[in-house]
């Protein structure tokens, strides 16, 4: 019996719930190595949904694992740190499953886009990409500045995971554009992962919490990622510049006004 799409992505969330809970439930020391080979299940799982072997575009295939992948490690991550009852890790699951159906639902919008470039839902699913794509950001920085790594570790991490978040979101907004090009767009890739290695290395030594410095690199990550979005569809107008530039100085004021200086 074949699947409808609808059926494909009810099962392929049942079984990333599954796939979660039982991460949750193996032995701390195999916790990590279980949590690669999930993600090594999830690629096969997306692309079994999507049906993701038939877009045109080879590169299409990568950037629609990117969102589901950078979620499934940070939630991880950040479940791996809390003490949870088997009842919370049902829990935790459910929402997994049900934060990886709205994923796909937008990784199907987007590939539907890439494909015909008629698609109405796209703003739509951009928008829910975006919010998605800022909790996954905040969800890996959270769980790598828990690990209290050397400043450099975090340096070279941070700009990681930025240039594959900024690069995702280069493809969605590139998706409505159809202009832009990854050869000419490098250097608004690479510079600001860049920045987000700088800021890492920076806020390393600052005294914060580790929810503050997750907080302020992802709202330094949104800021930047509202800029580029404004630079590639040319509407980065003075007005656009001044806006980003007041929360931009906004965050710089909070972070002043909650470090605590003192030991």
């Amino acid at each position: 019996m074949k699947l409808s799409r609808r059926g494909r992505f009810l099962l392929g969330s049942g079984a990333l719930f599954f796939l979660f809970w039982l991460a949750l439930m193996v032995p701390y020391e195999y916790r990590y190595f279980f949590m690669l080979g999930i993600g090594a299940l999830e690629f096969l799982i997306y692309w079994w949904i999507l049906e993701a072997w038939r877009s045109s575009r080879k590169l299409t295939r990568f950037f629609l694992l990117i969102l589901p992948i950078s979620f499934l490690f940070g939630f991880l991550l950040f479940a791996f740190l809390l003490p949870l009852s088997w009842w919370l890790k049902v829990i935790m699951a459910l929402f997994f499953s049900v934060v990886n159906y709205v994923i796909i639902l937008v990784e199907n919008v987007f590939l539907y886009a890439v494909e015909k470039k008629t698609v109405p839902l796209y703003r739509a699913a951009y928008t829910v990409s975006l919010i998605l794509l800022l909790f996954s950001c905040f969800l890996l920085l959270d769980g790598l500045f828990s690990y209290r790594a050397d400043f450099w570790v975090n340096g070279v991490v941070v700009f990681l995971i930025s240039f594959f978040l900024f690069w995702y979101h280069w493809w969605t907004v590139s998706i409505e554009l159809d202009v832009r090009s990854w050869k000419g767009s490098q250097v608004m890739i690479w510079v600001p992962s860049f920045l987000m290695l700088e800021l890492a290395v920076v806020i390393s030594f600052w005294p914060l919490s580790l929810f503050l410095r997750s907080f302020y690199l992802t709202a330094v990550f949104y800021i930047i990622v509202g800029v580029l979005r404004m630079d590639w569809k040319d509407r980065l107008f003075r007005k656009v510049k001044i806006e980003y530039l007041w929360v931009g100085l906004g965050i710089l004021m909070s972070l002043l006004f909650m470090t605590r200086w003192r030991g």
